[in-house]
């Protein structure tokens, strides 16, 4: 929060939150970011970070990082940061991506290439 504050960032930090609430504050936002951290010993890498997928539902494009399935779940529409520890750079790299028509784009991405029948379909050929 005070690194938000210090770099004059719109940030809402909302906790834990119901499904509901999710829904209806991805909708109104200008990016969706997924940012996991692992632990010591190896813990809390996502394996398919579901968020990002909620946010392309609903027209929001996500900038993630390159722990477990995050790169998956922002796909080609979204940002990968190289280094979510370099805010200055993360920040920059963001304001160089972002544009409104990212949201299209991972709305898009999303309806092409996830689904009940596209996972089911990828699960027979496999």
């Amino acid at each position: 929060r005070a690194l938000a504050r210090a770099l004059h960032a719109d940030v809402r930090f909302h906790g834990r939150v119901s499904r509901v609430r999710v829904r209806e504050l991805l909708r109104g936002a200008g990016l969706c970011a997924l940012l996991p951290r692992t632990h010591a010993d190896g813990s809390g890498a996502e394996g398919l970070g579901l968020t990002p997928l909620e946010a392309a539902a609903v027209g929001v494009p996500s900038v993630g990082c390159a722990l477990g399935g995050v790169p998956e779940a922002v796909g080609p529409a979204g940002l990968v940061l190289d280094d979510p520890e370099d805010t200055r750079g993360s920040v920059a790299a963001i304001r160089a991506w972002w544009a409104p028509e990212r949201g299209a784009q991972a709305r898009a991405w999303l309806e092409a290439t996830h689904g009940v029948a596209r996972t089911v379909r990828a699960l027979r050929e496999s």
